[in-house]
């Protein structure tokens, strides 16, 4: 697989420097937040938010906002609340009534470390400590309220794929649509939310951000496909160090995926939505808005389809 992005990242070495200290800037919050606790989910939250995970979502928030503005320490309390919708997808996801997973980034899943009635109602709470922190944003009303209204149709649409994936693709559309819904939406809404923070400040203009909107979540569904895409091809062909279990949890329930219908289409796949990605952020220099520490999140995201593309290709 070609690095397509790599001369997208600054050979400035403070790029990954940069990028590093967004994640540190986000755990520190994540960190606080557990801290000033005080609530029955106290137990269930620490050990869900301690516990590991990429991060990748709210960091690409964080990235962006860094890119367009500047200063990503405003846009905080948003990327944590992204996240906190992420987590809850997780937590109902790895439920019996669903993927039944005893096992997530290595440990045992919410329900296995505390009962099932636990993970229901710690992802039912967690929706409402995002939107919580959302409207705790400092941010305008106009802005808040746009973020709520994304916020709210990215998780309908997340459950959505959710419900369609528990029902069973049957063709490789089905599964675009699935991944477009379940994936996707909420990659959508790290841009989307990144360029409403970017508006708010000024950087992109209220009167130019309509036209910026859908090019925006364009990006961002594209990236969430090809993040599935590589999610996919991790849990299948990945050791237990890289995915936290002992056998694939697609394989465990029969779920379909890009690469168990054609492995070489899925690399194709893979390929072709880099390329793409490649000239978003492209169309984005060109239009003066560099985003160089998202495009080293970006690359850092397809690295892991590069350290298993001879294994792949060698089935």
């Amino acid at each position: 697989m070609s690095n397509n992005l790599a001369h997208l990242s600054s050979p400035q070495t403070e790029i990954p420097d940069t990028l590093q200290s967004i994640r540190l800037e986000l755990d520190r919050f994540v960190e606080g937040w557990l801290q000033s606790l005080d609530s029955a989910f106290l137990s269930s939250a620490l050990y869900l938010f301690r516990n590991g995970g990429k991060r990748v979502r709210p960091s690409l928030v964080l990235s962006l906002v860094k890119d367009l503005t500047g200063d990503s320490s405003n846009a905080l309390p948003i990327a944590f609340a992204l996240e906190c919708l992420h987590q809850a997808s997780l937590v109902h996801d790895d439920l019996p009534a669903l993927d039944n997973d005893e096992l997530r980034r290595g440990v045992p899943t919410i329900h296995r470390q505390f009962d099932e009635f636990t993970a229901v109602l710690l992802g039912d709470w967690l929706p409402m400590i995002a939107f919580e922190s959302l409207s705790n944003s400092q941010f305008t009303h106009q802005t808040v309220n746009e973020l709520t209204a994304a916020f709210s149709k990215a998780y309908r649409e997340l459950c959505e794929g959710q419900l369609l994936d528990m029902r069973g693709a049957l063709s490789v559309t089905q599964l675009e649509q699935v991944h477009a819904l379940k994936t996707g939406a909420l990659f959508s809404l790290c841009f989307e939310a990144a360029g409403l923070i970017a508006s708010d400040f000024g950087s992109i203009s209220r009167v130019d951000w309509p036209v910026f909107r859908p090019k925006f979540i364009s990006f961002g569904r594209n990236l969430g496909l090809a993040f599935q895409a590589i999610d996919d091809m991790v849990d299948l062909f990945g050791d237990k160090e890289l995915t936290g279990r002992e056998v694939s949890s697609d394989t465990k329930n029969q779920k379909l995926s890009h690469f168990t219908w054609d492995k070489g289409a899925a690399l194709a796949r893979i390929r072709a939505l880099r390329k793409t990605i490649d000239e978003q952020v492209m169309s984005l220099h060109d239009v003066g808005l560099e985003v160089h520490v998202t495009a080293e999140l970006i690359r850092q995201v397809f690295s892991r389809a590069l350290s298993l593309e001879d294994k792949v290709e060698g089935f």
